[in-house]
C-alpha cells in the first residue's frame, strides 16, 4: 500500500510539470464555459493522478449535496439546525407509528 502511495505522488509530481495548453483547459473545462475553476482544476488533476476516480467524485458530489440540507452550496450551522429538525420529525413519526401500533 505505501509503494502503491509513493508510486502515484511520483506520478502526481511528473503531471504537475506537463505544459498548460488550451487542450488541457478544455480537458479540464467540465462545464464548458470556457474556463477552469478551482473545483475543475482539482478534480482533474486527482483523476488524472489516479488519486481517485470519477465514481468517487460522484459519491462526494452526491454526499455534499445531502449534507446541504438548506442547497446553498455550502455546508453550514443552518444545514445542522434543518438536519436536526428532520431527524426529530422522524423520530416522532417513528413514536407516533409504533403507539398506533400498540392500540
Amino acid at each position: 500500500l505505501f509503494l502503491e502511495r509513493l508510486r502515484r505522488l511520483e506520478d502526481a509530481s511528473q503531471n504537475k510539470k506537463e505544459d498548460l495548453t488550451m487542450e488541457r483547459i478544455q480537458l479540464m473545462d467540465t462545464n464548458g464555459d470556457g474556463r477552469v475553476s478551482k473545483r475543475e482544476y482539482i478534480e482533474f488533476m486527482l483523476l488524472e493522478m489516479n488519486l481517485v476516480d470519477q465514481t468517487q467524485l460522484d459519491e462526494l458530489h452526491d454526499q455534499f449535496e445531502t449534507l446541504d440540507a438548506s442547497q446553498s452550496g455550502f455546508l453550514d450551522k443552518e444545514d445542522i439546525e434543518i438536519m436536526a429538525r428532520l431527524r426529530r420529525r422522524q423520530q416522532q413519526n417513528t413514536n407516533e407509528d409504533e403507539n398506533n401500533g400498540d392500540l
